[in-house]
C-alpha cells in the first residue's frame, strides 16, 4: 500500500510537470500566433493603405463604411469627409441608374461585380474619371447580404486611348470625316431602316476636278490644306443628318438618308457643284477644286451598299467625263459606257508603242494676205477595229492616266521633224511655224525641258519656229509653273495662250507670264460679223488686251466670211477654222500648202 501511494504521488507529480510545460509551449504558441497576426494585419493594412487601387465598403444605403487613403488622389476626396455619405451623388446620372437597377438582382443573388467601368466626378474640376470596379457581396452571420466590399482602379486613359484607336478606325485622320468602313456601315443601317419604312437612300460620290495638279504645282501639303477645306466647305452645304466620308485622295461620298426622290437628291449635288466652284485661298494662293459628282438613288429591296456606291462612282466618271464640274444621275446605261471607257483607257497604254498615234495639222493664215504661217499640230488616234476616235474620248484619259507625258513627248519629236521637212520644201520668211499643245501634266513634268530641247535639237528646228500653246488655268497652278514657262522661253521657243477668256485666271497674271500670242476661243468667235456691236464686243476686248500688252491674237473656229471681215476690222491678224482649212493629214497639208 505505502509502496502504491508512493507510485501514485510520483505520478501526479509527473502529470503536474508536463502540465505546466505544456502551459508554458502552449503559451508560448499563444504569443507567437498573436505576434504573427499582428504582424499580418499591420502588412494587410499597410497594403490597403498605400496600394494605389481605392478600397472601400458600403452599405446597402449606398453608403460609404471604410475608403482607404487611395480615393483622394483618384477623386480629390479625402476618405474622412466621404465616410457615411452615399457615394452614389458622385457617380454620373446616368451610371449611377444602371448600378441602382442591378443591385436589387445582385442582392438577391448574393454576387458582386467585376469589371464595372463607371464614370465619378473629380472634386477638383467637375470633370469625370472612369473607375473600374471588382466588388463582393459582405453576407453576415444569419446568411443575409448587407453590403459590398470593393476595389476600383482608374482607367481613364485607357478608355481615353480605346476611344482614339476606335476614332481612328472609323475616321479620316486629316480631315476628320467618316472613312469608307464607318460609310459603308452607316449605309447598311440606312437601307435597313428604308427596309422598315420603305423610304428611298441616296449616295454621292464626289471626285475633285484636277487636284493632282495642286499637289505638283503647291506641294502636298498644300494639297492636304485644300481637302481640309473641301471637307468643311462640304459639312457647310449638308444637313446635321446627312453622313459625309472622305474615301481616300480626293474622293468624298454623302450619305442622304430618307429622301423623297431624285430631284432632291439633284438639288444636294447642285450646291455642291456651285459651293466649290468659289475658289480657295490655300498658302496665300487662289486655288481651284471644282467637283465632279456621281448620284445614285435606290431601295433597300433593290440595292446593296456596295451597288449603290458602285453606280455612284459610275455615274460620277461619266460626269467627269462629259467636262467636269457637273453631276450625273446614274441609269443602268451607263455601266457600258463606262466599260467602254475602261477597254479606251486599256487600248491607249498599248497605243504608242503600236504606233497607232498620227499628228493631223490646221492651217494658221494670216487674214490680211490669206498666206499660212504655220499649222497647229493636233494628235489622232486612228485604232485598229475603232477607226479614228474623237479627241475628247481619248485626250482626258491620256491627261488622267500620265500618258499625256510619253505621247507628249512623241508629239513634240513629230511635229518638229514634220516642221522642218515643211520649212525646207515651203520656205517662206518669216519661216513656217509649228504650234504644239502643252498640257498641265507636262508642264509639271520634270523632263519637259529637256523633251522640247532634244526634239529641237533632232530635228535642227529653230526654236522661234516652235509654239508651245498652254490652257488659261495654267496661269493659275503657282509660281514654279510660270519659272518652267521662263526656262522654256529662254530656251528660244515662243508661248501661246489657248482659249484665251474661258478660264479663271486675272488679267493680272498675264503681266508676269512671258507669252507671244493670245488665242481667241471659238465661243467668243462665233458671235462675231453678226451685225451688233455686242456681238464682237469680247473679241474685241481680247484683241485690245493682246495690243496693249505686244501680244499677237489669233482667232480661233473661224467659219464664216463675215467673221473674217469683223475680225480684220477689229485688228485681229491671225486666225484658224473651217473657212480656211479642218485639220489635214500630212499629204492633204502639202496639196494645201501647195495652193496657198
Amino acid at each position: 500500500l505505502h509502496a502504491v501511494q508512493v507510485a501514485t504521488s510520483a505520478s501526479a507529480i509527473g502529470i503536474a510537470v508536463v502540465a505546466l510545460i505544456l502551459g508554458i509551449f502552449i503559451s508560448r504558441a499563444r504569443k507567437k500566433s498573436d505576434r504573427s497576426l499582428a504582424e499580418s494585419e499591420e502588412r494587410f493594412r499597410s497594403i490597403v493603405e498605400t496600394t494605389s487601387e481605392w478600397i472601400w465598403a458600403m452599405d446597402l444605403d449606398g453608403k460609404l463604411t471604410y475608403s482607404n487613403p487611395a480615393i483622394e488622389t483618384m477623386l480629390g476626396y479625402s476618405a474622412e469627409e466621404l465616410l457615411g455619405a452615399d457615394i452614389m451623388d458622385l457617380m454620373h446620372e446616368d451610371d449611377r441608374r444602371e448600378v441602382i437597377a442591378i443591385l436589387p438582382g445582385l442582392i438577391e443573388s448574393k454576387q458582386g461585380w467585376s469589371q464595372l467601368v463607371t464614370r465619378w466626378r473629380h472634386a477638383r474640376d467637375e470633370s469625370y474619371r472612369h473607375l473600374e470596379s471588382t466588388a463582393v457581396a459582405v453576407i453576415d452571420e444569419m446568411g443575409r447580404v448587407t453590403g459590398f466590399r470593393g476595389a476600383d482602379r482608374d482607367v481613364t486613359e485607357r478608355i481615353g486611348l480605346q476611344r482614339e484607336l476606335a476614332h481612328q478606325a472609323f475616321h479620316d485622320p486629316l480631315t476628320g470625316l467618316a472613312n469608307r468602313t464607318l460609310f459603308a456601315e452607316r449605309t447598311e443601317q440606312a437601307l435597313e431602316e428604308a427596309r422598315r419604312s420603305g423610304s428611298l437612300v441616296a449616295l454621292l460620290f464626289a471626285d475633285l476636278d484636277n487636284f493632282k495638279s495642286v499637289n505638283d504645282t503647291l506641294g502636298h501639303s498644300a494639297g492636304d490644306d485644300l481637302l481640309q477645306n473641301v471637307a468643311g466647305r462640304l459639312e457647310r452645304t449638308l444637313r446635321p443628318e446627312d453622313t459625309l466620308a472622305r474615301l481616300g485622295g480626293d474622293e468624298f461620298a454623302i450619305l442622304l438618308e430618307d429622301v423623297d426622290g431624285t430631284k432632291g437628291v439633284q438639288r444636294v449635288a447642285e450646291r455642291i457643284v456651285e459651293s466649290l466652284a468659289t475658289p480657295f485661298t490655300i498658302q496665300g494662293k487662289e486655288v481651284h477644286a471644282q467637283t465632279s459628282i456621281g448620284v445614285a438613288v435606290g431601295r433597300a429591296e433593290d440595292n446593296s451598299s456596295e451597288e449603290l456606291l458602285r453606280n455612284a462612282d459610275v455615274a460620277m466618271y461619266v460626269a467627269k467625263s462629259a467636262g467636269k464640274s457637273q453631276y450625273r444621275v446614274f441609269e443602268v446605261g451607263m455601266h457600258a459606257e463606262v466599260l467602254q471607257r475602261a477597254e479606251i483607257e486599256s487600248d491607249l497604254r498599248q497605243a504608242l508603242e503600236r504606233d497607232q498615234f498620227c499628228l493631223y495639222y490646221q492651217p494658221i493664215i494670216d487674214l490680211l494676205t490669206n498666206s499660212v504661217v504655220g499649222v497647229e499640230a493636233l494628235l489622232r488616234w486612228d485604232h485598229p477595229d475603232r477607226g479614228l476616235v474623237a479627241p475628247p474620248k481619248f485626250i482626258p484619259l491620256l491627261e488622267e492616266s500620265g500618258l499625256i507625258v510619253p505621247v507628249g513627248t512623241w508629239i513634240l519629236d513629230e511635229s518638229c521633224r514634220q516642221a522642218r521637212l515643211l520649212q525646207d520644201q515651203f520656205p517662206s520668211d518669216p519661216p513656217f511655224k509649228m504650234s504644239v499643245n502643252l498640257s498641265v501634266r507636262e508642264l509639271q513634268h520634270a523632263g519637259l525641258i529637256r523633251s522640247v530641247s532634244d526634239a529641237l535639237e533632232r530635228s535642227k528646228l529653230s526654236p522661234r519656229s516652235l509654239v508651245l500653246e498652254i490652257t488659261e488655268s495654267i496661269l493659275m497652278t503657282g509660281q514654279q509653273t510660270r519659272d518652267n514657262l521662263a526656262r522654256l522661253r529662254e530656251l528660244g521657243v515662243r508661248l501661246a495662250i489657248d482659249d484665251f477668256g474661258t478660264g479663271y485666271s486675272s488679267l493680272g497674271y498675264l503681266q508676269h507670264v512671258p507669252a507671244d500670242i493670245l488665242k481667241i476661243d471659238k465661243s467668243f468667235v462665233d458671235d462675231v460679223g453678226r451685225g451688233t456691236f455686242e456681238d464682237s464686243a469680247l473679241a474685241r476686248a481680247i484683241v485690245s488686251l493682246g495690243d496693249s500688252l505686244g501680244l499677237r491674237t489669233v482667232a480661233e473656229g473661224i467659219e464664216r466670211v463675215e467673221q473674217l471681215s469683223e475680225l480684220l476690222k477689229l485688228g485681229c491678224r491671225w486666225g484658224q477654222g473651217y473657212y480656211f482649212a479642218r485639220p489635214l493629214e500630212v499629204s492633204s497639208l502639202e496639196d494645201f500648202l501647195r495652193r496657198n
